[in-house]
């Protein structure tokens, strides 16, 4: 991939500066990805999650950020959505 001197900017100085925003779609059991980034990101950034399988995914991602139990869809609508256990 080439690079902009706006992505190398941003890479070298702002995001270890400045708060960050991230939102995660699809949980699934799994928040290893979003506490690592905890450790690093500056104090101050904001975590958001969206699952619709809450039993697990809302007390995973509740240490550290905001929890959504949403399941995300191409179109705003509220209606039953399936979701295959694994």
């Amino acid at each position: 991939m080439h690079e902009t001197p706006s992505m190398t900017r941003s890479r070298e100085n702002g995001w270890k500066q400045k708060p960050s925003v991230i939102v995660t779609l699809g949980i699934g059991h799994d928040t290893q990805a979003e506490e690592a980034l905890v450790k690093v990101l500056p104090e101050g950034s904001y975590f958001y999650g969206a699952d619709p399988i809450h039993e697990v995914n809302e007390n995973l991602f509740t240490k550290f950020g905001s929890y959504f139990p949403f399941a995300v869809g191409a179109k705003s609508q509220v209606a039953t959505a399936s979701v295959l256990i694994n």
